[in-house]
């Protein structure tokens, strides 16, 4: 009935076709009442493609195998278990392990025969290589025995996999370099990049000329034509010292000069990127009462810019603080609309006006204080003040009013969406409550 469908979709995407063919896909559910509604379409038509209406069976133990999401089909093992015990791997008797000697019963799919009969003797016999490196003039030897520094890459790869105390041992005289640097040049390393005929003769000659040196120092010195260490290049005095194949940069001494600068500038760097690094004048200000008033309640500095302009930590300033007793300020950034309402109270004519107080709700603050007027306005902005905030409770409002109240002041709360849409109206309701009937005229 849908022979046609079913051929159509083995070469065909099959991510709609519930709602293109609803009814073919409602007989395919029907067909295949043994798999679970989860299935995909594709292993649903899979069993027709097949010919089979039967979830298949482990080749091993019998039991029911998985779908592979990957291949688009059914597995053919259940378990890694059942998968290592397959029978279709032809048996091989009479290659010896290389660690243990014991003959190895298998070998791999694509005919390469295994080294080891195990995992276990392939990491013994690694780390008894590695306990036991091979002599550096021993490698070098079998390195130009077996012509290594003429291979390619792939093929000194390739060799090494069967001689593994060799290749160990290369690694372990090559050791100084990086992890990921590749065989070949690591065989370079060994033999120096020079010819196998000269080397004999340079090895005498470094021996003769630096017999107190070590060997790779004194080869340097005939490569770079030198009789002398070089002298630093910060200090011009001291001789720079020898490292893994050159010449260090600076001293010792001009060495952990630096590394004493560079900890000293993290140190500075983690207090604040505009910090100061401490100086003759940090106790003196520390210690004037009348610069950190100035500084905090003047110029509205907060306890974290003081302590970076001094090169401190915070908790210093605040002990200092807490020591003269000078009262803490929490500032915070005022909005423009605020300061919009600030400048209409001053070309009103109200002169005194105090901003961010925290006189009266210590320690919170009163956005705009008038004194003269023991009036007090909270400018609200629709996102600090909303009830998103964890700060704001139900109750947040009104014990400021509270508050204000038993100072003998009256609270205004001014929404910041009410003075931008009626600026008109609320300005002369301000102006009313404070007893001026136009701007810069009192009643």
């Amino acid at each position: 009935m849908f022979e046609e469908l079913i051929e159509l979709y083995k070469t065909k995407r099959r991510t709609n076709l519930q709602q293109m063919h609803p009814e073919f896909y409602e007989y395919l559910v029907r067909s295949t009442p043994f798999l679970s509604d989860t299935v995909t379409t594709t292993q649903r038509l899979w069993h027709f493609w097949d010919n089979s209406f039967v979830v298949p069976k482990c080749q091993v133990c019998g039991n029911h195998v998985s779908w592979d999401i990957v291949n688009q089909q059914y597995r053919k093992f259940c378990s890694k278990t059942c998968t290592s015990q397959r029978k279709d791997i032809p048996v091989m008797v009479g290659s010896p392990c290389t660690w243990c000697q014991t003959n190895i019963t298998r070998k791999r799919t694509d005919g390469k025969y295994r080294a080891y009969c195990s995992h276990k003797c392939r990491n013994e016999h690694t780390a008894y290589c590695k306990a036991n490196p091979l002599h550096r003039d021993e490698v070098i030897k079998q390195i130009d025995l077996h012509n290594l520094n003429t291979m390619s890459p792939v093929a000194i790869t390739s060799f090494l996999t069967n001689n593994v105390h060799l290749g160990t041992s290369i690694a372990h005289h090559t050791s100084h370099m990086h992890p990921a640097t590749h065989i070949d040049k690591r065989i370079k390393e060994l033999l120096g990049n020079i010819n196998p005929s000269k080397r004999a003769v340079l090895a005498d000659l470094v021996e003769h000329t630096y017999p107190t040196l070590p060997k790779s120092e004194g080869l340097f010195r005939i490569k770079h034509n030198i009789t002398e260490a070089p002298i630093c290049g910060r200090c011009n005095t001291n001789p720079r010292p020898w490292g893994v194949r050159r010449y260090q940069r600076y001293c010792d001494q001009c060495v952990l000069d630096i590394d004493t600068r560079k900890v000293a500038k993290q140190k500075r760097k983690e207090l604040g990127t505009r910090c100061e690094p401490p100086n003759k004048n940090t106790d003196e200000r520390l210690n004037s009462v009348d610069w950190l008033i100035d500084m905090h309640i003047n110029k509205q500095h907060t306890k974290s810019y003081i302590a970076r302009l001094l090169g401190v930590d915070k908790e210093t300033v605040t002990n200092r603080f807490n020591k003269f007793g000078i009262q803490s300020v929490k500032y915070k950034n005022i909005p423009s609309e605020q300061n919009e309402v600030v400048a209409m109270l001053m070309s009103a004519g109200v002169a005194n006006i105090i901003e961010n107080s925290t006189l009266l709700t210590y320690p919170k603050q009163i956005d705009i204080l008038l004194p003269d007027y023991k009036i007090a306005i909270e400018y609200c902005g629709l996102y600090w003040h909303s009830t998103s905030q964890e700060r704001i409770t139900p109750t947040y409002h009104k014990k400021k009013m509270e508050q204000c109240s038993k100072a003998g002041y009256r609270l205004i709360t001014l929404y910041a969406d009410e003075w931008l849409n009626h600026t008109h109206l609320v300005t002369n309701k301000l102006l009313n409550i404070l007893g001026i009937n136009d701007l810069g005229q009192n009643p």
